[in-house]
């Protein structure tokens, strides 16, 4: 909001084959310009617009931010909903591949030393070999339910940025 002055010199050589003295009544070929540019700022246009700008792409820039911010939030509270249902998933396969070792345990016995009760046919190696397929399963079940959990808590401290400390804890208890 301050005034401005600039000032100007120019100095301009006319070439005299050209032949201006012709057409111009009083012709010198050398000339000399002066002037000076004063500038009162009432009524700056051009300040004020990019002062208006400059707010605008600040709201926007604000605004990103909080959107950025909320999708975050959202993204986050849904990465800890499914973090909770995985570890209960967890739970149950590890519990399933723990029933399903004690399961071969069981035919193991029974095929040793029979059933017990005379009603029931004898267990088979078949059966056996069903009961370790099933074991198999149920620990290959478990083993893909921990690496999903893992996988989920990574995303989590990924997307909360504390990956890094998060890794150096897992590393060292």
């Amino acid at each position: 909001w301050r005034p401005q002055i600039a000032f100007g010199v120019q100095y301009s050589r006319y070439a005299k084959f050209n032949n201006y003295a012709e057409y111009y009544l009083r012709f010198q070929h050398n000339n000399f310009d002066v002037g000076v540019d004063v500038k009162l700022p009432i009524f700056d246009a051009e300040a004020r617009d990019q002062a208006h700008a400059s707010a605008a792409d600040a709201v926007h820039a604000r605004e990103q931010a909080d959107l950025f911010r909320l999708q975050l939030s959202e993204q986050t509270r849904e990465i800890s909903g499914s973090l909770a249902e995985l570890r209960a998933q967890q739970k149950i396969a590890s519990l399933q591949s723990d029933l399903a070792q004690e399961n071969v345990e069981t035919i193991l016995t029974q095929i040793q030393n029979g059933s017990g009760n005379p009603n029931v046919s004898p267990l088979t190696p078949l059966d056996e070999q069903k009961a370790r397929i099933e074991e198999r399963r149920r620990y290959v079940d478990k083993l893909d339910a921990d690496f999903q959990l893992m996988q989920a808590e990574i995303q989590l401290q990924r997307s909360l940025g504390t990956v890094e400390e998060w890794a150096m804890q897992a590393t060292h208890p």
